[in-house]
């Protein structure tokens, strides 16, 4: 019954990446009001913010982003590799090229909106290694997300093994296996 809703004109959803099922989802149970995304941190606060075209921008006012490369050992302000975030007007905790675990891509281009902030494209953290396939955990929510919980919106956990990868969904008390 959505008639409580009926003054909740949007839904933010910060932290964590959202995949476009997830987004589906939660706006159904929403009663079909608009899913915004927010990306960030406890530590560095807000980073990014959705834009009216589906972009994050990175707050390049508020925040230096750079890519760090592993392999190469360098930082670039745009590319894929690791997040280094530098906040600038968090005072009671000052971050230097903090390391949040997550792997992005920052891009120049602009973008439909209008805005001159660079876009940012955030792949999550610790990427499961599944036989040659690298898979992120929103690309598992995705394909999660994607089954639609004919049963009811669930709880998952993940078991990786070194070919094969088990998904536990537990739905209403009971708990369905797929592999």
């Amino acid at each position: 019954d959505t008639t409580s809703l009926k003054h909740l004109r949007a839904f933010l959803v910060a932290g964590e990446p959202l995949s476009k099922s997830k987004r589906r989802v939660l706006s159904l149970l929403w009663g079909g009001r608009p899913i915004y995304e927010d990306y960030g941190s406890t530590e560095t606060g807000s980073l990014a913010g959705e834009c009216s075209e589906g972009s994050l921008h990175l707050w390049t006012d508020r925040v230096v982003g750079e890519v760090w490369d592993p392999q190469r050992k360098i930082f670039s302000a745009f590319g894929r590799g690791m997040l280094a975030v530098t906040p600038i007007y968090r005072e009671a905790m000052p971050l230097l090229r903090y390391l949040l675990g997550d792997e992005v891509e920052i891009s120049p281009k602009p973008c439909r909106c209008g805005s001159s902030l660079p876009t940012i494209r955030i792949f999550g953290r610790s990427p499961m290694k599944i036989g040659e396939r690298v898979l992120f955990p929103v690309e598992m929510e995705e394909t999660l997300y994607e089954l639609g919980f004919p049963f009811g919106l669930g709880l998952y956990t993940v078991c990786l093994g070194e070919s094969e990868i088990s998904v536990h969904i537990q739905v209403s008390g009971d708990a369905k296996q797929a592999s």
